[in-house]
């Protein structure tokens, strides 16, 4: 007996420090964490008839001469007015752009070329963000299409490129919360802020890009009444690989739990994205390294909608994640339930963008002895 209680407390022991080790990884992490690489998922949202419409956008390429990204989202239906359908393009911006263009294209049309020459994509230049740095004012074009509630990614909505200058609301970079890699991290944003007409349309533009030469994301932007927001970013592979192990310990500590990140959802679906595939065999390692767990599929979601809708949605989203780890990662059926809670378990508050993103969530639990 007494054998068997030392060998427990060594595993909690063994879990425990394996956890701080990985905490401390996410400490000690600079925001030039947030490399511009292959595997980089970034997940932004913006309000549309009152639902968090979400952009999945993932870096699939990066070399000396360009950067390639994938768009994924949904807008409303051309022929559903309350419809939603999935759309997807490939922006492919050059290293050249990235380092000296003062236009950022920030809408995407399925029917776009996949180069706009002079024109960066999810964040802004080097040079601009060091002339706003610098204090100086800073000549800039944002390409966007800004129309009725269609969306904002409707195409539908024609593209405008808006001029103007812009000025720093604060002379050092300000904190910007974000949901990195499953942890609400703190980051350093530049705030900027000015007049952005084409002909007698335009008004005042609000932008926040990270403050980070080398991949300057656009964190946040108003105009126009139009505000759109990342609210989720998870590291390149092999950052996500240190970060998906923290489930072994979440699971083996006394809260017998895990939150996922790196598993994405289309909008209002249930339907896996391909940017998950990673995050569900690396929990199936996990599963597989400890045969006797018997684990929960948990699904959350925020409070927008109906308590019915919101609970059918979280249940069929812990559904989907575990068939996709029977089917492809050989766990038996036998140990895994999934369960929906609907909006009845809010992490953070649902008043915010980010707030409601955070909310929708899966977690695992498993059943401690």
């Amino acid at each position: 007996m007494r054998t068997r209680v030392l060998i427990a407390q060594l595993r909690f022991f063994v879990a425990a420090v394996f956890a701080c080790q990985v905490a401390v990884v996410h400490a000690a992490a600079e925001p030039s964490a947030i490399a511009l690489q292959p595997g980089l998922v970034v997940v932004s949202a913006i309000t549309q008839s009152g639902v968090d419409i979400e952009g999945v956008r993932t870096v699939r390429s990066a070399d000396g001469e360009s950067v390639t990204i994938a768009f994924r989202w949904a807008a409303q239906s051309k022929s559903a007015q309350h419809a939603l359908e999935d759309l997807a393009v490939t922006r492919i911006v050059r290293r050249e752009d990235l380092l000296a263009a003062n236009r950022v294209n920030a809408s995407f049309g399925t029917e776009d070329p996949n180069l706009f020459p002079g024109s960066t994509a999810i964040q802004t230049s080097a040079k601009v963000l060091g002339s706003l740095k610098s204090g100086r004012d800073t000549p800039f074009i944002f390409g966007v299409a800004i129309g009725a509630r269609e969306g904002i990614f409707s195409a539908l909505t024609p593209r405008k490129y808006y001029r103007g200058v812009l000025k720093t609301v604060e002379r050092q970079s300000v904190p910007f919360n974000i949901l990195l890699n499953g942890k609400r991290t703190v980051v350093p944003a530049i705030h900027a802020r000015g007049t952005l007409v084409v002909g007698s349309d335009g008004g005042e533009a609000e932008f926040w890009w990270l403050d980070q030469a080398d991949n300057a994301l656009t964190l946040r932007w108003k105009f126009k009444g139009d505000l759109v927001q990342v609210v989720r970013i998870d590291a390149p592979p092999s950052a996500v690989r240190i970060d998906a192990a923290a489930v072994a310990p979440g699971l083996a500590s006394s809260a017998c739990r895990a939150e996922l990140h790196g598993v994405y959802f289309d909008t209002g679906s249930a339907d896996l994205l391909r940017e998950s595939d990673r995050m569900i065999a690396y929990i199936a390692e996990v599963l597989k390294g400890e045969p006797a767990w018997q684990v929960t599929i948990e699904g959350h979601t925020d409070n927008v909608g109906t308590d019915s809708s919101n609970l059918s949605l979280s249940k069929r989203r812990a559904e989907a994640v575990r068939a996709a780890l029977i089917a492809h990662s050989g766990i038996g059926a036998d140990r895994l339930k999934a369960a929906g809670f609907g909006e009845t378990k809010p992490v953070e508050s649902n008043d915010t963008l980010e707030g409601r993103a955070r909310n929708r969530r899966v977690e695992l639990s498993r059943k401690c002895s």
